[in-house]
């Protein structure tokens, strides 16, 4: 790193620790006080999630506004980036796994571990350790994440019960592809911190460019939702639209969030890609994939739909068959 990298760096991480210090004295009664909880299967389970006292802090205190802006700031996000890319970073990497529960059979670990934590984040899958299914009729799952889905999407439609409505105009900067969505099916992958933060196609198809949507980078966590923030509509994402045989032209947003201020594309636009190519990845942070269909294009398995319409996640895999 350059000196002037090494100064910024001291200066986030000075910032962060300022940050972490007015929490503990902000929210630390509060910390347990909310969760987040999504199925496994039919079990409802609730999330490991370590940072819900910064959430809290953020998103509910008196102090929140004004560190919230700071930190939804991309440039925060990339001076992280430089500290997450150093390998001053991958003495984080053992404490993240043993935090989170994170085993590293399914991935590959190059010839003397990663290089630093963000190395370590972008993790590739080894051949074979997510079963795809390869039912031509079948979409599935783009990440491993946390499913969310919408069965018709329109205008004043809420995201996560009585919160702020999601306006599909907006969403996707383009007032005729919101008409075309619009009584459509969306489904939100939601990564956790501890997820596989590369995505794939869910189905084969022939992807257009990439189409940048500038924003800031507030968090996607479903807690921050119900504070009536919407960061669909206000974070750094990127469209592509994925033409296919069984489900019509579908629209594909990936979308950035704290701390997440790279998506990174891995595809060739333009030509077919086959069910499970990857189409790119994240960097450090939670993050989302958006797939939005037209109306009539998809019917999603009735117990994910189920538990949506309750106000829970499933939990999938890629590779796993989410339609009926």
């Amino acid at each position: 790193m350059t000196i002037a990298h090494t100064l910024w760096v001291i200066i986030i991480i000075t910032l962060l620790g300022g940050i972490y210090l007015t929490s503990l004295f902000v929210v630390h009664n509060q910390s347990n006080k909310a969760s987040v909880t999504y199925y496994v299967g039919n079990v409802l389970v609730t999330e490991k999630n370590e940072s819900t006292h910064w959430l809290t802090l953020l998103y509910t205190s008196l102090c929140g506004p004004a560190l919230r802006y700071i930190m939804s700031q991309p440039w925060v996000a990339r001076i992280a980036g430089i500290y997450n890319d150093s390998w001053l970073s991958k003495h984080h990497i053992a404490s993240f796994c043993k935090q989170y529960n994170i085993t590293l059979d399914d991935f590959v670990v190059p010839p003397g571990g990663y290089r630093s934590f963000n190395d370590f984040f972008t993790r590739k899958l080894k051949p074979g350790a997510r079963a795809m299914d390869q039912t031509p009729t079948a979409l599935v799952s783009p990440a491993d994440s946390k499913l969310y889905v919408i069965p018709n999407i329109s205008a004043d439609t809420m995201f996560f019960i009585k919160q702020k409505a999601l306006n599909l105009e907006q969403f996707l900067q383009d007032k005729q592809a919101a008409q075309a969505y619009t009584n459509g099916t969306m489904l939100v992958f939601r990564l956790a911190p501890y997820d596989y933060h590369r995505f794939h196609f869910p189905t084969d198809c022939i992807p257009s460019a990439a189409k940048k949507i500038s924003g800031i980078l507030e968090s996607v966590n479903p807690l921050v939702f119900k504070t009536a923030v919407q960061p669909l509509l206000t974070n750094q994402r990127q469209l592509l639209y994925l033409k296919t045989k069984h489900f019509d032209t579908i629209a594909m947003v990936a979308v950035g969030a704290m701390m997440v201020g790279t998506i990174i594309d891995s595809y060739t636009p333009d030509i077919m890609h086959k069910k499970g190519d990857q189409a790119g990845y994240f960097a450090f942070g939670g993050s989302t994939v958006v797939l939005l269909f037209k109306q009539g294009c998809i019917t999603i398995a009735p117990e994910i739909v189920k538990h949506s319409l309750a106000g829970y996640e499933t939990a999938v895999l890629v590779g796993q068959r989410i339609t009926e």
